[in-house]
């Protein structure tokens, strides 16, 4: 559940904090104005290894051994208290007492009470420690075979253009297949990082500094998505081929 959705359910549903943050498998505490802890759930009490009455009715920024004693932080929560603000995927990192080393995002939003208007702070957290050393480690992975594509595209296109032939017609053959694995190796390359990319600057790269140069790209902004970027790579580059050979591109002010 998010921190919307919790704050949602707690001010149409105009019951007490306890029975919903009870239920939730994230951790949370609900601060007073003063920020002094009124209520911490079953998960808070869990993933953190405290007892209860190391928590309750202590101020948040003294909990442990100051772990949420963040200027940043503090700052962020105060400015929920007299705005109806919140605070969204704050990050803290942190060596915790009892659990070691973590990173926790931390969601934020004030809560007024119904029935005495009393005003207070829903605190929800995110342990993504897990999450991001699968990421780093996907990083790594990925760094480390977009590299050794990169070697293999080298060794190919060395290998493809160390061959010598008088036949004209291997020759064409072999700078026609010289231009398509540079087109290939190159979107390979971009869609690798597997974000979306711009068309006019993509079909630019993708035709060659020669025709980019004669080329007129207008109308409005599109993108690629990375599954899509090795195919139409290599239409652009057939049909920028043939613009060279046979169309616009083959005669003097042709654009």
């Amino acid at each position: 559940m998010l921190l919307e959705d919790l704050y949602r359910l707690m001010k149409t549903a105009h019951v007490q904090a306890q029975g919903i943050v009870d239920t939730m498998t994230q951790p949370v505490v609900v601060l007073d104005q003063h920020f002094i802890v009124v209520n911490a759930n079953n998960a808070f009490i869990n993933t953190f290894n405290v007892e209860r009455e190391d928590v309750l009715a202590l101020n948040f920024f003294s909990l442990g051994n100051g772990q949420w004693d963040i200027p940043e932080l503090r700052q962020l929560l105060s400015s929920i208290i007299p705005r109806a603000a919140a605070v969204i995927g704050f990050e803290v990192h942190h060596t915790f007492p009892n659990i070691g080393e973590r990173t926790f995002l931390v969601d934020a939003r004030r809560l007024v009470h119904p029935d005495n208007n009393s005003r207070h702070i829903l605190v929800i957290f995110d342990d993504v420690t897990e999450r991001q050393r699968r990421e780093a480690e996907m990083d790594f992975i990925v760094a480390e075979m977009r590299h050794r594509l990169k070697n293999l595209a080298s060794v190919v296109r060395a290998v493809v253009k160390n061959i010598r032939t008088a036949d004209p017609a291997v020759a064409v053959f072999k700078e026609a297949m010289l231009g398509r694995l540079d087109t290939t190796f190159q979107a390979q390359q971009m869609a690798a990082f597997g974000a979306v990319t711009e068309l006019g600057p993509f079909v630019r790269s993708t035709v060659g500094e020669t025709l980019a140069e004669r080329l007129e790209c207008s109308g409005p902004s599109a993108e690629l998505s990375p599954s899509i970027i090795l195919p139409v790579s290599m239409i652009l580059h057939e049909l920028g081929t043939n613009a060279m050979k046979y169309g616009a591109a083959s005669v003097p002010g042709g654009r």
